[in-house]
């Protein structure tokens, strides 16, 4: 793969793969089989992006970080502007 250089991922790669995530009513799994990259790898890169925005600066720990995250519920993410995470279907609870 010409974007991956000793088993790494480029950061403009990750960047598309990141605006293509949040671009898209796909889930992450889709889009992963898409570009090539394996799922558990994406929701990494997802979930670090929710993480620096939350936090851009770091004065935060990460378990407190981590616990904003997880307390924000997926629309609001995806209503500020956020990177989205995660697809809401209809009948589902989130």
């Amino acid at each position: 793969m010409a974007h991956r250089k000793y088993g790494r991922f480029t950061p403009e790669f990750r960047i598309v793969a990141l605006r293509r995530v949040a671009e898209s009513d796909k889930s992450i799994v889709k889009v992963a089989e898409e570009i090539g990259v394996d799922h558990r790898t994406l929701w990494a890169w997802v979930n670090d992006s929710k993480l620096e925005r939350i936090d851009p600066v770091r004065e935060l720990t990460l378990g407190a970080r981590k616990r904003i995250r997880d307390l924000v519920k997926p629309w609001v993410w995806w209503r500020f502007g956020y990177t989205r995470s995660i697809s809401v279907r209809a009948g589902s609870s989130v």
